[in-house]
């Protein structure tokens, strides 16, 4: 009969489990195509259980091998299937990943390994950094969705975004807009500012229609019509890329100018 291997406290090693020469350990299985996979750990009692967790996995039909993806990986594979994206919307997503998540710890991070508390870790960290809750919504969007994808597909038992919002606090304060005498003086130093007074038009525009900055940015002369006197707004500009949206509008120049109500 073979002589039971040990460990070098006289424990005795199941199969797949080993001691390394610095006293850690590490266990070691084939996957279904036979491919050889590892899970280290400090302590034999630390190892069993990741051996426990790595079971109920494969018994659940989670596909273990999928989990060591990283964050980033998983986003981006998350962009490949979202084909009903409009142009607009996928480059505003992906610029966002890419200020925030790509270089962080959490986005090289495999999934697998990703907890919950390290989703708030880094949401915290986002608030240190000056983003405001809204902005934070957003990247979190983003993150569960992506993890929702994860979880749908078997790669992780479940999403560790989940609730990872909730101690993000409110923005203090709504967003008060300039009152008509704040108009009249802004414009007023605008028009006797040598500096200021070629921003005229574009103030004028952006105060009397209320477009966004990239609708704003994006207009040309092609879309003024003086006939009908409107602004068809059908595009915006986007990091100096003129990008067409599906979406379009017109907005009236007598409500520009002040002589039509709003709806």
């Amino acid at each position: 009969m073979a002589e039971k291997r040990k460990d070098s406290k006289g424990r005795v090693l199941q199969k797949g489990e080993h001691q390394r020469a610095d006293g850690t350990y590490h266990y070691t299985w084939l996957d279904a195509v036979k491919k050889r996979h590892y899970v280290y750990a400090k302590t034999l009692p630390e190892l069993r259980e990741k051996e426990q967790e790595l079971q109920k996995d494969i018994l659940d039909g989670i596909d273990t091998t999928s989990g060591k993806i990283t964050l980033n990986q998983l986003f981006k594979m998350h962009m490949e299937l979202k084909n009903d994206l409009r142009a607009t919307t996928r480059e505003n997503y992906n610029r966002m990943w890419h200020n925030t998540v790509e270089a962080s710890a959490i986005g090289k991070k495999k999934i697998s390994d990703i907890k919950q508390v390290h989703v708030k870790a880094f949401y915290a960290d986002c608030v240190k950094a000056g983003l405001k809750r809204n902005t934070i919504k957003l990247i979190h969007n983003l993150i569960f969705s992506s993890f929702e994808l994860a979880v749908d597909s078997d790669f992780i038992r479940k999403n560790p975004a989940k609730g990872a919002m909730e101690n993000i606090k409110q923005d203090a304060g709504e967003k008060i807009p300039l009152s008509e005498d704040e108009i009249k003086r802004l414009m007023d130093f605008c028009i006797n500012n040598g500096t200021y007074s070629i921003h005229i038009p574009f103030l004028t525009i952006a105060i009397g229609t209320c477009l966004r900055c990239g609708e704003l940015t994006g207009l040309t002369w092609g879309d003024i019509d003086m006939k009908n006197r409107t602004i068809s707004v059908n595009h915006q500009l986007i990091y100096k890329i003129l990008v067409t949206v599906a979406s379009s509008m017109s907005v009236s120049l007598k409500r520009m100018l002040g002589k039509e109500p709003y709806p």
